[in-house]
């Protein structure tokens, strides 16, 4: 069945309505009651950032021996386990050494971040620098000798009171 089509009825144009104003204004305000001027903008106060802790040169000094001494331990040990397993002895003797060179560079990367936190002086890292002496390496043994003086020192001290939150 066709469907039939029809035509939208027309719409009939509206005519706007003018809105009535108010007969009279509102008053202003007396003379006794003065308005309140605006304040003056204040400027935002300054963002609160912790304050960095500046790290003394001996931190440094102890960071940048560790660092050094790591890898020459790393070196030296693998110059020993290559040098023994070539011959009939095959001691694994370059373990001492690999495994100090591995906790010296990961201790020294943590001392040279930009913001070490939870840092103990490693003294059993000096002692062990120190004893790596039996496997001729006299880098490792001024670096020990160094970082444990560096250790007693007050500033230094200080600084590792600091970021572990002790003072």
């Amino acid at each position: 069945m066709p469907t039939k089509k029809t035509a939208p009825p027309e719409i009939e144009p509206v005519e706007p309505v003018a809105a009535p104003l108010p007969a009279e204004l509102p008053a202003p305000a007396p003379a006794a009651i003065a308005p309140i001027p605006p304040a003056p903008l204040a400027p935002p106060p300054p963002p609160v950032f912790p304050q960095a802790i500046t790290k003394p040169g001996k931190i440094q000094a102890i960071a940048i021996l560790t660092l050094i001494s790591g890898i020459v331990s790393i070196f030296y040990g693998l110059i020993w386990t290559i040098s023994l397993l070539a011959t009939i002895i095959c001691w694994p003797i370059g373990a001492y050494p690999i495994t100090l060179g591995v906790l010296e560079i990961i201790y020294a990367a943590k001392l040279l971040g930009s913001n070490p936190r939870n840092i103990k002086p490693a003294t059993y890292l000096a002692v062990m620098e120190i004893c790596e002496i039996l496997f001729f390496n006299p880098f490792s043994l001024t670096a020990g000798i160094l970082a444990l003086v560096f250790y007693n020192d007050p500033e230094v001290k200080a600084y590792f009171a600091r970021i572990n939150g002790q003072a």
